[in-house]
């Protein structure tokens, strides 16, 4: 057993989560470390769709998700993790400088491009786009999509 997988044995596994859905999860924290990971790739490879790896069996559950999370963070050494958050520090503080350069912006958008895409999801949610919120499973309808999107586009309230 290498490193990783005695890693790997120490996060505590959901019990709601299937043989498939933790083998899945232990690859994709796997791969979050190699260069040129794609989803695409990924998802070949582990004999899936993407539109099933983002849908609420794996990357829309956050049972799954949490798990991952769990799996990278035993990966990462605690001494690196340390040094990312003091990194990080510096990397904020530019958002506050007066003039920053147009280094130091694609700097601080490269170090923080998750807080972009966080952005772009709470917006897609605000436009009726994307429904985060909804545990059911049954996400509204391309057409009930474009309904709200021209009612707001029109001055509806929904």
């Amino acid at each position: 057993m290498n490193g990783l997988e005695q890693n790997f044995k120490k996060v505590e596994v959901p019990a709601s989560l299937s043989e498939k859905q933790v083998k899945i999860a232990q690859a994709y924290a796997k791969g979050q470390f190699l260069d040129n990971f794609t989803i695409a790739d990924f998802c070949k490879e582990q004999g899936i769709s993407t539109k099933t790896f983002y849908s609420d069996e794996y990357k829309g559950n956050p049972v799954f998700m949490d798990y991952v999370t769990k799996l990278i963070n035993s990966i990462v050494p605690q001494e690196e993790l340390e040094a990312y958050k003091q990194m990080k520090k510096h990397v904020l503080k530019l958002a506050y400088k007066e003039n920053p350069s147009v280094k130091e912006i694609l700097l601080f958008f490269d170090a923080l491009n998750y807080l972009k895409e966080l952005d772009q999801r709470q917006q897609m949610e605000r436009l009726g786009l994307l429904n985060t919120h909804n545990t059911t499973g049954s996400n509204k309808t391309l057409d009930e999509k474009k309904a709200i999107l021209v009612g707001r586009l029109k001055g509806d309230v929904e």
